[in-house]
């Protein structure tokens, strides 16, 4: 068998050429191929399950809830008005997939991203709503900047008017990263249609995540957004290695200032404010990190996956993702390699022959 080999675990194909051959295709402009799907025959082997044209809903019917696999989807995106061609990259993990499997896809990350190559947009899901075409087309136009959805300014402010300001931008001469204060006894803010439980809850399928201070975290994203704030970043952290409660772990002005924040025990998430220039405009481009420590254990990590769909609907809208186990992903040609490729400036797409 033909393997892709990581410096974690090796997952291998069950016939590679067939693989290969079906994402060329998917690449190729010239050929009927939108999508294709590969799926987990057993524990480390991965087979083509089909290839096919249309939408999501040609092929959902193909991922259950006990299946684990991935599948690439090719759509169409109109920037200034030209089409342009975008990838949709899906990690599927059934909700019946027992939380040890879903682990060991973690680790096969930066193999199927080594095989597959780039992509505009990368999706987890675990049922057919996770990856309706309303919401993908959505995600696509966020992140080119076709459509109009990031978020303003002053939109997280106004979900917590009573929200207290983030620190000030740091002095020159003083670090760049600004640690949050310890919070008093958090805010109870009730998730919708719930009770309040003691602790805010976002208000999506969170399985568990919990904020510690809506407040104070909505003041530090409201503070990102707004151009005419220093504030670069807000990065946000569990309080304990075994807590399911996020809190604000700082803000800051440059990304150093975000990176010393980072620790390789730790899983962070953060929004981060850069720029970009197409056809000869500055544009502000918002993108969302997320940060798993390599050091961090696979129990953590099959937990944690299950926060990140509700920490990303809170953090709110982004151009495109950074998702990163070290410092060295985490650095200004990565990110503005990311934004340019989602936002088509740049053309990082791998040919066909590829």
């Amino acid at each position: 068998l033909l393997g892709i080999h990581t410096m974690t675990t090796n997952v291998s194909f069950v016939d590679r050429s067939a693989a290969d051959s079906a994402l060329a295709d998917l690449r190729d402009d010239s050929t009927d191929t939108d999508w294709l799907v590969i799926k987990y025959n057993d524990e480390n082997k991965l087979e083509l399950t089909a290839v096919g044209s249309g939408d999501t809903s040609a092929f959902i019917h193909l991922l259950g809830p006990e299946d684990r696999g991935y599948a690439m989807l090719r759509v169409v995106d109109f920037v200034d008005g030209h089409r342009t061609i975008k990838f949709i990259f899906f990690t599927w993990a059934g909700d019946r997939v027992r939380v040890v499997k879903k682990a060991r896809m973690t680790t096969h990350k930066g193999s199927i991203e080594e095989w597959r190559g780039q992509a505009h947009i990368t999706i987890d899901a675990s049922s057919p709503a996770d990856v309706a075409m309303d919401l993908l087309m959505e995600r696509v136009t966020d992140a080119s900047g076709s459509g109009s959805r990031v978020k303003p300014a002053g939109a997280a402010a106004a979900a917590a008017p009573a929200a207290s300001a983030p620190a000030a931008a740091t002095p020159q001469g003083a670090p760049q990263s600004q640690p949050a204060p310890a919070s008093a006894a958090p805010s109870a803010v009730p998730s919708a249609g719930k009770k309040s439980s003691g602790r805010p809850a976002v208000a999506r399928q969170s399985q568990g995540l919990q904020l510690a201070d809506a407040d104070e975290m909505s003041a530090a994203l409201a503070s990102v957004r707004a151009d005419a704030d220093a504030t670069t970043f807000a990065v946000f952290g569990y309080e304990s290695a075994t807590s399911d409660v996020l809190c604000l772990k700082g803000v800051g002005t440059d990304l150093e200032g975000l990176r010393s924040l980072l620790s390789d025990d730790g899983i962070y998430y953060a929004l981060y404010r850069t720029t970009d220039v197409y056809d000869g405009h500055k544009t502000i481009k918002f993108v969302y990190i997320y940060f798993v420590g390599d050091r961090v254990k696979i129990m953590r990590k099959a937990k944690v996956a299950t926060h990140q769909g509700a920490a990303k609907d809170f953090i709110g809208q982004n151009h495109c993702a950074v998702e990163a186990t070290q410092l060295d992903e985490v650095t200004e040609e990565e990110i503005k390699r990311k934004v340019q490729f989602a936002a088509g400036t740049a053309n990082h797409v791998k040919a066909a022959a590829q």
